[in-house]
């Protein structure tokens, strides 16, 4: 299924959405934040996972700005895992 990330309802049935960091982050000429991409998540309480190298999982929070505290950093090689206990 292909949807627009900020239309997202309870009725989509979606446990999880996983992403790379790159693509959260706005376009520069835009005044949305990664926040504002993720309203509809946050709203109806679907868990965001965040495909980023662990190296770079603090300067990744540094750019998430107030989203930072609702999406979860993963790293590619945990990433299997982290989905598991979302959806289990």
């Amino acid at each position: 299924m292909v949807k627009y990330i900020n239309h997202l309802v309870p009725a989509d049935h979606i446990a999880v959405v996983i992403g790379y960091l790159h693509k959260l982050l706005p376009v520069p000429e835009r005044v949305m934040k990664p926040k504002d991409l993720l309203f509809s998540c946050m709203t109806h309480d679907i868990p965001v996972l965040l495909i980023v190298p662990k190296s770079d999982h603090e300067a990744a929070r540094d750019v998430l700005g107030e989203a930072k505290g609702y999406v979860e950093l993963v790293d590619l090689a945990e990433l299997y895992q982290a989905v598991l206990a979302k959806v289990s």
